[in-house]
């Protein structure tokens, strides 16, 4: 019914689970996802648990409400009713959910009248991700990560260029700008090479040396759910970050 669903819903995938649902006999059938859910086939015999991301249907929502043109607006309102309905019958069918925010968990609860939501916090490597001391040192980088082929990371990139890039160079001339994720499509490529001072890195082996040598970290998130990794990785690495409300949301 939506597109993530139809690029995670593989018949090659649910024939392996039923064909090792039969073999093993698990006690259990984790699923890593909610949208994977499509995979697990009927009758498979064991509890299924699901561990969800983030509620997809309040990214759907969030979509429509930043859609300014009247036709994109109703197709992602259609997309959304599509999400949910999915969500719904995914969530209340499993034998437990695993949420990533105590907000995350009431919301599930309260929709989906699922019962059994057990709340584990996304966290971080404490150790792998330590503070670099005076590798920031005098820098004028703001630095955003995330993976660039998901659309609320793509969004909230062009949102910051397009709102907040100006203002912040004119307060400070010699300010730039570092995009690092995964699988930067070519439109933003092209999009931030327009912009002053804007580099994108795209997939890098290590993101510990551009998380230690930022000046802040910056997470112009208008769309977005569960919590963000990149944010417990800054302040695990002692830098600042500068979010939106929808980013930093799900970190008490």
């Amino acid at each position: 019914p939506y597109t993530t669903l139809f690029r995670s819903r593989l018949a090659a995938v649910r024939a392996k689970v039923a064909e090792l649902a039969a073999a093993r006999r698990p006690d259990v059938v984790h699923v890593e996802w909610t949208p994977l859910v499509a995979n697990v086939p009927d009758g498979v015999g064991a509890p299924v648990v699901v561990s969800a991301h983030n509620v997809e249907s309040d990214i759907w929502a969030r979509y429509r409400e930043a859609e300014r043109g009247a036709a994109r607006r109703a197709y992602v309102a259609l997309q959304h009713r599509k999400v949910a309905r999915f969500e719904r019958a995914a969530l209340a069918g499993a034998a437990g959910v695993v949420a990533v925010s105590e907000g995350d968990a009431a919301k599930i609860r309260a929709w989906t009248g699922q019962a059994n939501v057990t709340v584990v916090p996304n966290g971080v490597d404490a150790a792998r991700f330590a503070p670099v001391p005076g590798a920031a040192d005098g820098s004028k980088e703001l630095l955003f990560l995330g993976s660039l082929d998901w659309r609320p990371n793509q969004d909230g990139v062009v949102w910051f260029l397009d709102e907040v890039w100006a203002r912040v160079r004119a307060a400070v001339p010699d300010a730039r700008f570092t995009v690092v994720g995964r699988a930067p499509p070519p439109w933003l490529v092209a999009r931030c090479a327009a912009a002053p001072a804007t580099t994108v890195a795209g997939s890098v082996p290590d993101v510990r040396p551009y998380v230690a040598r930022a000046a802040a970290l910056v997470v112009p998130l208008r769309v977005g759910g569960g919590s963000r990794l990149k944010i417990c990785e800054a302040l695990a690495m002692a830098r600042p970050v500068i979010s939106t409300t929808v980013g930093a949301e799900g970190l008490d």
